[in-house]
């Protein structure tokens, strides 16, 4: 289940019916930058998300409020807004919105109360949950439960389209397939993924937000992809997760290709290694693979940053910890780490310390769980 926040005070006394609604966010466990190669990933659903309180409004307008935005967002539906026509999160709404009157769907006023302990850009799919989230509500209040897959597909087109990100879809699919206390082997190639019980015992799964803004259309994200494709491409493979032999890499002719395909060929082999660790209950090999992992999106991939790196650090570096990674695309956002349970606290205290010295940043550190995906709270 989500975290239990209550209706806004405004909507206390509604005459209207008002139906609750949940998206959660996404941490990837293992897999960083392989959903849009083709190979397989790990993310879990967790118990942060956005909720969602909808009410039926007579005018052909979906109406928006969300305590972490002072004004509300007005969306006509006759027509429903271009891309880039409105700006920030109204945008992101307005692709839905566009997505869902091309299917077919009958769109119907609404207003909606938005509230989120999600923290945005941190990498934790705060776009995908919001996305997925005002989806799910149009297909509902048109009577349709929607397939959870083609939703996802919806999503990533908005992410295109109105935002211009050629995204991958792990985020809106792990958004929409979530499990309680499971994480997911996600084929991103044939969309099918199996459930792997996701807990370590005696161990917790931390998240730590380095608070350092980033932006995915403005990073070098797009260009992580093309040297991806340019590498395929090159080397005659549909996708470069289909890499087989790595000493294939040295005949690339250019360094940025060798980079991106030594980290998608060797992240490739710690998801499947991450796999059998989770099933075996091996938290000595996960931990290093997690750390192995980093060290990957660091040194070849190059979308950490120096405050994520000293936030990893800090916290391989504590006792606790079995390992830790940076997780989401990168260049800041947030990291995540397999902590003993009883040493947590002390864990806590030590990296947010270490953290604040170092960049002179505050992180914050919470513990997640793993939850159903978008829904709505009956």
């Amino acid at each position: 289940m989500p975290q239990s926040i209550s209706l806004p005070d405004a909507w206390r006394n509604s005459d209207a019916p008002v139906r609750r609604f949940f998206a959660p966010g996404r941490v990837n466990l293992i897999g960083e930058h392989l959903d849009y190669n083709g190979s397989r990933v790990m993310p879990a659903a967790i118990n942060r998300g956005i909720n969602a309180w909808v009410r039926t409004l007579a005018e052909r307008v979906w109406r928006l409020h969300s305590d972490g935005h002072p004004e509300a967002v007005a969306i006509p539906l006759d027509p429903i807004p271009q891309p880039h026509a409105l700006s920030g999160w109204a945008n992101h709404a307005a692709g839905v919105l566009a997505l869902l009157q091309e299917s077919g769907l009958t769109i119907q006023g609404l207003e909606i109360w938005l509230k989120s302990d999600l923290p945005e850009g941190a990498g934790l799919s705060s776009s995908a949950a919001f996305e997925m989230l005002l989806a799910w509500i149009g297909f509902r209040y048109a009577g349709i439960t929607p397939d959870r897959t083609a939703l996802a597909l919806l999503s990533q087109q908005v992410e295109a389209r109105f935002l211009g990100v050629q995204c991958g879809i792990m985020d809106p699919y792990a958004v929409g397939h979530g499990k309680p206390g499971m994480a997911m082997l996600l084929d991103c190639a044939r969309l099918v993924h199996t459930d792997i019980p996701a807990q370590i015992i005696d161990y917790q799964w931390v998240i730590l937000n380095a608070n350092k803004a980033r932006t995915l259309a403005g990073s070098a994200y797009n260009q992580r992809r093309k040297a991806c494709e340019a590498a395929a491409a090159h080397l005659g493979l549909t996708k470069l997760a289909d890499l087989q032999d790595p000493e294939r890499i040295r005949t690339l002719p250019d360094p940025d290709w060798q980079a991106a395909a030594r980290h998608v060929y060797s992240e490739t082999r710690r998801v499947t290694e991450a796999a059998s660790a989770l099933q075996k209950q091996d938290v000595l090999t996960l931990g290093s693979i997690l750390n192995d992992s980093h060290a990957s999106l660091r040194d070849d991939y190059a979308v950490s940053c120096i405050e994520m790196d000293v936030l990893v650090t800090a916290a391989q570096q504590h006792p606790a910890c079995a390992g830790a990674r940076m997780t989401g695309a990168g260049f800041g956002g947030c990291a995540v780490a397999l902590v003993k349970k009883e040493g947590l606290p002390g864990f806590s205290k030590a990296v947010e310390t270490t953290y604040q010295r170092a960049t002179g940043l505050k992180t914050d550190i919470f513990s997640v769980e793993w939850v159903a995906g978008v829904g709505e709270i009956e």
